[in-house]
């Protein structure tokens, strides 16, 4: 296993999508979002104590990164990102751009996306729920989404294999109202740009 301190704001956001176990997307949701959603995303958010930075390209590509400190420098953690606009907010699909951040222990590939749930506040908090891994095991095992599910720990780990698009209507059908943690939400908090 490779030891690496990451800043708390990274961190945090790691906890909220993978906890105890986790889901993963073999590959990203479908990258759908206007200009005026990438600009709300885009900037220096707060969690806990330290701070990460979202920026997204003009072909849409995003990018979520943070320092870190590794001995004695600091170091960049980059994680590609891709917004999914939906409702009155959307999806963010995360993967990181260094295997090495990855712990061996884990089951899921490490060219897997982690995910979540997310609306803005009118007040411009970003808001993040995890999904629920018992609520996707279900899906798996009900044959409603295709992958596999690892039980050898507190919570299920599910891999979907599923077609993006096909992820996606799942996500959205209004049937399915209970496959995110909505009593523990992440609450991320804007930081002015800096001149």
């Amino acid at each position: 296993m490779t030891h690496r301190v990451l800043l708390p704001a990274t961190l945090v956001v790691l906890a909220i999508l993978i906890g105890c176990g986790g889901v993963t997307l073999n590959q990203p949701l479908p990258s759908r979002h206007s200009a005026e959603l990438l600009q709300a995303l885009e900037g220096y958010w707060h969690a806990t104590d330290g701070v990460f930075e979202i920026r997204f390209s003009d072909s849409g590509k995003g990018r979520l990164g943070a320092l870190e400190w590794d001995e004695d420098h600091f170091g960049l953690i980059e994680w590609e990102i891709v917004a999914t606009a939906s409702g009155d907010g959307g999806f963010v699909s995360m993967r990181t751009q260094d295997e090495a951040e990855l712990s061996t222990n884990d089951p899921g590939d490490p060219e897997s996306y982690v995910f979540a749930r997310f609306t803005l506040t009118p007040l411009g908090d970003l808001v993040l729920w995890a999904p629920d891994p018992t609520a996707f095991a279900t899906a798996v095992d009900d044959g409603l989404l295709m992958g596999s599910v690892t039980d050898d720990r507190e919570d299920p780990w599910v891999e979907i294999e599923s077609p993006p698009d096909s992820v996606l209507a799942f996500l959205e059908d209004p049937a399915n109202d209970d496959l995110f943690i909505l009593e523990s939400p992440l609450v991320l908090k804007r930081l002015p740009t800096l001149p």
